[in-house]
């Protein structure tokens, strides 16, 4: 069992530690484990790409893509098990000049990717990855949950 709350926990600002605990249950966090970051996508090419975002450890993923450019853009998402061999998600939005629109995950992978194609020429996008991360943490404080 755990006498202090493992740094793993920490890491996620999971910090504060349930009152009662079975020691044979895993608990969530009381607090929201939230990740949210934001970045542009901006390419002269019809194409531009995020990096992967790690989602191993992700329970809720959202991205929302607002189109700043002249042209309608195709978004999709491109999945992947090691960062190498990838998956389209199967789901494309298109979204129009000035326009913001979100798109979940279809399936699970460790790695997640945003791909942005214009129907014109140049890619002007900026993108919201927002995730609640799985932060569960074991029982490491026994106690009588009926006290």
């Amino acid at each position: 069992m755990f006498k202090t709350i493992p740094s793993f926990l920490e890491d996620n600002k999971c910090s504060s530690k349930p009152r009662h605990c079975y020691p044979e249950k895993i608990f969530p966090c009381p607090e929201a484990c939230f990740f949210d970051w934001k970045l542009r996508i901006d390419s002269r090419q019809s194409y531009g790409q995020s990096p992967w975002f790690y989602c191993g450890r992700s329970d809720r993923i959202t991205f929302f893509v607002r189109n700043n450019g002249c042209d309608a853009v195709i978004v999709r998402l491109e999945i992947s098990p090691d960062g190498e061999n990838v998956v389209e998600d199967g789901r494309e939005v298109c979204i129009h000049p000035h326009e913001t629109a979100e798109i979940i995950p279809h399936k699970f992978a460790k790695f997640i990717r945003v791909v942005v194609c214009s129907q014109g020429a140049g890619v002007d996008c900026e993108l919201w990855h927002q995730a609640q991360l799985r932060c569960v943490r074991q029982a490491w404080d026994v106690t009588n949950p009926l006290e």
